[in-house]
């Protein structure tokens, strides 16, 4: 990365970045639908920052990354980053895997119960994942690059229903 230079400053025993002087990197693979962004300004508008942005020295966003954008979008002028020190891709990579991996998992019934006493939440302002997590395996079992058929052979598709598991078959065109 070329050099560049971020504005820091010490606050409370954290440590603050100007927005702008930061930015996201640009091989970042997540999305979100706007609807979900609406939310999830909402929710910093109502609970603050409790989390920092997880970056470079040289401003680089590895973490947070939807969280800058919504914090440029609703006005702030800084954020609370934590500072990382990767030396390859590969090691961004993994701080990008690890900041967003899904280590624990919702009781739903627990879960049920508990939102069932607290009325006064909004609960379409919040998404669970109650879906089990996938390894990175199974993801590039599923997306990635894979054996190609023989010249002249159509490459054999298989569809999996995600609930039920329910395989239909098809050939690309």
């Amino acid at each position: 990365m070329p050099p560049h230079k971020i504005s820091l400053v010490q606050e409370d025993g954290k440590t603050f970045a100007d927005l702008n002087t930061l930015f996201p990197w640009p091989h970042h693979p997540r999305g979100i639908a706007n609807k979900d962004f609406i939310r999830l300004k909402a929710q910093i508008l109502q609970l603050g920052e409790y989390k920092p942005l997880l970056i470079e020295d040289n401003g680089t966003i590895l973490g947070g990354r939807t969280r800058y954008l919504a914090y440029q979008e609703i006005g702030m002028k800084r954020a609370w980053v934590s500072i990382v020190f990767p030396k390859t891709d590969e090691d961004r990579i993994r701080y990008l895997l690890s900041d967003n991996d899904s280590f624990a998992y919702w009781e739903e019934q627990d879960l049920a119960d508990l939102l069932s006493k607290y009325q006064k939440i909004e609960l379409k302002d919040y998404k669970v994942n109650v879906s089990p997590s996938i390894s990175i395996e199974q993801l590039l079992a599923k997306f990635g690059p894979g054996e190609e058929p023989p010249q002249g052979e159509k490459k054999k598709k298989v569809l999996v229903c995600p609930k039920c598991g329910y395989k239909i078959g098809s050939e690309d065109e």
